[in-house]
């Protein structure tokens, strides 16, 4: 599937993402890409910290 999917893969992977493909002959390829809503290793219980 090429060199774009592969970096793909990697940036996914790098952002607790997943990623797929499907092809069929004669009909063409549907790609996809998930990434978490919250970036991973977020405590959402910790306080924010704001400035001003």
């Amino acid at each position: 599937h090429g060199l774009g999917l592969a970096i793909v893969a990697a940036i996914a992977t790098a952002h607790g993402g997943r990623y797929a493909v499907h092809s069929a002959a004669g009909r063409g390829s549907v790609f996809w890409i998930e990434f978490p809503a919250v970036p991973t290793g977020v405590d959402l219980d910790s306080p924010v910290r704001t400035r001003g």
